[in-house]
């Protein structure tokens, strides 16, 4: 039987976003300051009278945790508690992901198509179909580029959700296999602007 899901409540936008607690209980897994979480992320548990919940972000919201507010492990919390801190690196830790992108086969002007959360990762709608993109297909806003089954759900991966990629432009490199598991933050694809 699945989880229930809770949505975490968050306020702020331009620079952080402060992450609250949606209910009493006890919050566990909660990311450490320098890693990145969004909507997906399936580490994080409330439990609310022993029932374990998944504790999501809403759609939107993501980034690199800036500060972690409850110490580690399972803590209890309020409704409304602070629990994170989410939202841009600074120029510091922006040039350590662009460090982590050229070694995970970056390269000057391609940008990265990250995981939004850990599942298996398909490049193709069934097996005995073509995959969704390949190197050199044209992507735009609305583009499918596989899909992430986490839980027996099958979510798509759509081009355009971040501010920093092009417009419009080509698949460059792929770098996860059809059916490979992948985690939260993990390069699936390079594109190159058009």
């Amino acid at each position: 039987m699945a989880r229930p899901v809770l949505v975490a409540r968050t306020e702020g936008a331009e620079g952080a976003v402060l992450v609250r607690s949606p209910a009493v209980g006890v919050v566990e897994g909660l990311p450490d300051a320098g890693q990145m979480i969004g909507p997906g992320c399936a580490s994080i548990r409330l439990v609310r009278g022993g029932r374990p919940c998944l504790l999501r972000l809403p759609t939107g919201v993501q980034g690199i945790v800036l500060e972690r507010m409850v110490p580690a492990g399972s803590v209890p919390v309020e409704y409304g508690q602070p629990l994170l801190r989410v939202g841009e690196a600074g120029a510091a830790k922006a040039e350590a992901a662009a460090a982590a992108e050229a070694s995970e086969g970056g390269e000057a002007g391609l940008f990265a198509i990250r995981a939004a959360t850990e599942g298996v990762f398909y490049r193709r709608p069934g097996p005995d179909r073509p995959a969704y993109v390949e190197v050199g297909s044209l992507v735009q806003p609305g583009t499918v580029l596989g899909l992430v089954e986490v839980m027996k759900s099958f979510n798509p991966v759509v081009y355009g959700s971040a501010a920093e990629l092009p417009a419009k432009g080509t698949v460059a490199k792929v770098a996860v296999a059809d059916s490979a598991e992948i985690s939260f933050g993990q390069v699936l694809l390079w594109v190159k602007g058009a």
